[in-house]
């Protein structure tokens, strides 16, 4: 029984220290298991930075005129592709080839004036010019010497016509004139009450006698003609001569008859308002004789009579004034006579030739701007923008049209300063468009701006980047993801970054030993947004915790990083 006892105390014993010994290693397994952990394998490592920006064109152009203006034709339309020297808009070129008009004019007289300038005098124009000077000096010498016996007589005369045409004015009419005055009323008053009342009885027995003597004068030389035989007869002349009476007395006949006709017809409106103007006149005519001269008809007397004796006066010999006026006149042909048998001075071919000189590049300006009349294509593209329609005006440099070669397209991004310095020229990018996500572009960096530029304070750096293979999805304009390849390193040791802490300056990773860990430290290399190049502690194969706790502040023994390049994105290995 004793014995029973203590085999079960045995049996007990032993189940706790092999529970005991289970609780032990299950809690040593635990701790183990708790770290995930990843092998250090080979690979290639992409160092790539980001940047956003814009699509645009590779070659955009503002596109005017250089000339104002208003439209005539309008040939292409926004999105159209054009070619090389196609015209796109033209101006309307009437007032343009006015101006060129105009400048070949002023340019050929120019070189007219420099052909007469550089010539030699003709004897037409050394005779024509010596003329001038003796009759320039035949002028002179009538101003000094005075006037003649026949001018100063001339002017004496007019002097007495008119103080005796004044005279005649003050005076008043004579009573011959006023005589004359009043018979020229009676008469014109006569006709008019002759016209209103119409011709009387003895007026048309006159015409009638009249009309029948003119007949019987006709019958007369019918006779007589017909007694001098027929044409063909050899009195011939005589019976001519017959024949022309018989004429003259037709005519009479005619005028006869005529003036009866006229006589019996009454008066028209107008014949009857004519003749009392004429009344009207000749009644005013006698009026203004019996009310006397006007004070104007005096003042016009006195004025001829004052010009009259300024003539006498000027008689008594040549003014200063009228001397100078001569003797300017005699130098002026002398001057151009010595011009001709001198011939032209370096200075006035020089002038000459400026003024040539001048109206060609007027012209040539002239033809500049006509030809600007037509706005053209400077190089293949697609007209992104049109401002203008025909009928409306455009200045000199109103942008007319915008024209973009999208056969190359571009796109400057800004980089912070800590990006900017692992950019380089040359440097391959991958381009992604929110528009276009399925798109993936390839393209260069072409430029780095040297300097930056500053907005409240942060510095950026423009960096143009040109697309080698744009896709016709691809429009200007659209937003745009880049990533600059900056550092390729192939068949390289890498870990990821996840796995790599620092220890003070020193890049260390954890590794398992049995359940502890034991911190390694670590030369790292180039990096990017996953994964770290590890240059030296680890080898290819061996396991490191992936997710480790940052280890304890202590330096361990080793060699410090080294950063090659730093980077604010992932990117796409290649």
């Amino acid at each position: 029984m004793k014995w029973r006892w203590v085999i079960i105390l045995v049996l007990i014993g032993c189940a706790l220290g092999a529970f005991y010994l289970w609780r032990r290693a299950q809690a040593a397994q635990n701790s183990g298991s708790s770290y995930q952990t990843v092998e250090i394998e080979r690979g290639d490592l992409v160092v790539m930075v980001n940047a956003a920006g814009s699509i645009s064109a590779g070659r955009e152009t503002d596109l005017v005129f250089g000339t104002s203006g208003r439209v005539s034709e309008v040939l292409v339309e926004a999105g159209d592709v054009v070619a090389a020297g196609q015209v796109l808009v033209r101006l309307d070129p009437i007032d343009l080839e006015l101006s060129v008009a105009k400048a070949r004019l002023s340019f050929a007289s120019a070189e007219n004036q420099l052909r007469k300038l550089l010539a030699d005098s003709t004897e037409a124009d050394l005779a024509a010019a010596l003329a001038s000077v003796k009759s320039a000096e035949e002028s002179l010498a009538r101003v000094i010497a005075g006037a003649t016996e026949a001018e100063e007589a001339a002017v004496l005369a007019s002097v007495k016509s008119a103080e005796e045409n004044l005279a005649r004015v003050i005076a008043g009419p004579t009573e011959a004139e006023i005589a004359v005055a009043e018979a020229a009323l009676a008469s014109a008053q006569e006709a008019y009450q002759r016209l209103l009342n119409g011709p009387d009885a003895d007026e048309i027995e006159q015409a009638k006698l009249s009309l029948d003597k003119a007949k019987n004068s006709l019958w007369s030389a019918q006779m007589s003609r017909d007694a001098k035989g027929n044409p063909g007869s050899k009195a011939s002349g005589a019976y001519d001569q017959a024949q022309a009476s018989v004429a003259n007395a037709e005519i009479s006949v005619r005028l006869a008859e005529m003036a009866l006709a006229e006589l019996k017809e009454p008066a028209t409106a107008a014949e009857i308002q004519d003749m009392a103007a004429k009344v009207e006149q000749a009644r005013q005519n006698l009026q203004d004789l019996l009310d006397g001269p006007t004070a104007a008809e005096i003042a016009s007397a006195e004025s001829q009579l004052a010009q009259a004796e300024a003539k006498l006066d000027d008689l008594d010999g040549p003014s200063a004034a009228e001397i100078a006026s001569a003797e300017s006149q005699l130098a002026s042909a002398q001057a151009k006579l010595d011009d001709l048998l001198r011939g032209p001075s370096e200075e006035d071919i020089a002038i000459s030739e400026a003024q040539v000189e001048q109206a060609r590049l007027s012209l040539e300006q002239a033809e500049k701007q006509l030809e600007s009349a037509a706005l053209v294509a400077a190089y293949d593209g697609v007209i992104l923008d049109l401002n203008v329609g025909e009928g409306e005006g455009v200045g000199a440099t109103m942008v007319v049209a915008v024209l973009a070669d999208l056969s190359t397209l571009e796109i400057v991004a800004p980089l912070s300063e800590l990006d900017v310095v692992s950019v380089q020229e040359g440097q391959m990018v991958t381009v992604q468009l929110d528009a276009l996500p399925e798109v993936h572009l390839r393209g260069q960096v072409v430029l780095v701006a040297p300097a930056a530029q500053i907005a409240q304070g942060v510095a950026n750096y423009a960096t143009t980047i040109v697309v080698n293979d744009p896709s016709g999805m691809v429009r200007p304009g659209m937003s745009a993801n880049m990533y600059i390849i900056t550092d390729r390193r192939q068949d390289v040791l890498v870990a990821p970054n996840r796995a790599v802490r620092s220890q003070g300056q020193q890049r260390v990773v954890a590794v398992l030993k049995g359940t502890e860990l034991e911190w390694v430290p670590l030369e790292t290399g180039a990096y990017n947004d996953t994964m770290t190049e590890i240059v030296s502690g680890l080898d290819e194969g061996q396991e490191i915790v992936a997710n480790p706790p940052n280890p304890a502040s202590q330096q361990p023994r080793g060699m410090g990083g080294m950063r090659v390049a730093p980077g604010m994105g992932g990117g796409f290995p290649h």
